[in-house]
């Protein structure tokens, strides 16, 4: 321990990090560290015997975004879904931190403030970096990804300023901030080694309370969400029939409906989400649509 408490302080001088960290957002990066410890080395059931399933070159992602210009803007807005893809933590190019690169050689230590002060950079440092761009889009714009159009329908973006958008989005996960392989959507039916638990009930059952205080913490006024109808339970949301249809895509059919939640005591957040399952969000939504749908969550939040 001592190695690494002597390392760590010569990073952060190096760095020149402000060290205060607000005491909420410290609980949720140790409650998140926890998590990932705890699963570190799990395994699930499969036919050919026990096999691990959270990424072994990775880090719990509390969330994905800069926090002070997400503080910073008028209409507070987080997408969410279920848990991250290990595609946040490519291999082929042998940088498995290159979305991450402020943790790249860095052992996390919770009670080193330096440490949790070089995951937060981690963390907001990641659309100015190099994004998932398949599931987020990028700040150009040529590839819209999937919440980002709603988004923009909304005055937002995960870039805020630097596409044009008054306010900036932040990402985050409903079941539980740890990358595995496959993805939660893949785990449902997979039960734990030792247990009659699947694995995505194991990660939420404090994965999700997780969440609920981490949004407890951001009070966003709107959460845009993809998390399928099975998954409403173990994302702690209400049921769909507590729901209210908002809109219906004249193209096919399909709806999105939202519901008023209360996070925080005196807070009120609208959360939308497309009604079907889907492993991309509104991919049901021709890119138009999307920004329409945008526009009408607008409307909710602001009459």
């Amino acid at each position: 321990m001592r190695r690494c408490q002597t390392r760590l302080r010569r990073f952060w001088v190096t760095k020149g990090w402000n060290m205060d960290i607000n005491p909420t957002l410290r609980t949720l990066t140790d409650w998140a560290w926890e998590e990932y410890h705890r699963f570190h080395e799990a395994t699930y059931e499969a036919v050919d015997g026990p096999r691990t399933f959270v990424v072994p070159d990775s880090l719990p992602i509390l969330y994905f975004g800069d926090l002070d210009a997400y503080w910073a803007s008028g209409l507070r807005v987080v997408t969410a879904a279920l848990n991250p893809s290990d595609e946040e933590f490519p291999t082929k190019r042998g940088d498995p931190f290159e979305r991450f690169p402020a943790m790249r050689g860095v052992a996390f230590c919770p009670e080193e403030t330096a440490t949790v002060q070089a995951y937060i950079e981690a963390l907001g440092s990641y659309f100015s970096t190099n994004p998932l761009t398949s599931w987020f889009g990028n700040a150009a714009g040529d590839r819209c990804g999937s919440f980002e159009p709603v988004l923009n329908g909304l005055g937002a973006s995960y870039w805020g300023e630097r596409k044009g958008m008054r306010h900036t989005a932040l990402h985050t996960d409903v079941i539980s901030p740890i990358a595995t392989k496959p993805t939660c959507s893949g785990l449902r039916q997979r039960k734990m080694s030792g247990c009659n638990q699947t694995v995505v009930a194991a990660l939420a059952e404090r994965g999700a309370p997780l969440w609920r205080d981490l949004m407890a913490y951001l009070r966003p006024d709107v959460v845009l969400l993809a998390v399928s109808r099975a998954d409403l339970p173990a994302a702690r949301l209400p049921k769909l029939d507590k729901w209210r249809e908002i809109y219906t895509n004249p193209d096919n059919g399909h709806t999105v409906r939202a519901v008023q939640e209360s996070f925080a005591p005196g807070s009120a957040t609208w959360v939308v989400s497309a009604t079907r399952g889907n492993h991309t969000p509104f991919m049901n939504f021709k890119r138009p649509r999307r920004v329409e749908i945008g526009e009408i969550v607008s409307g909710l939040v602001h009459r």
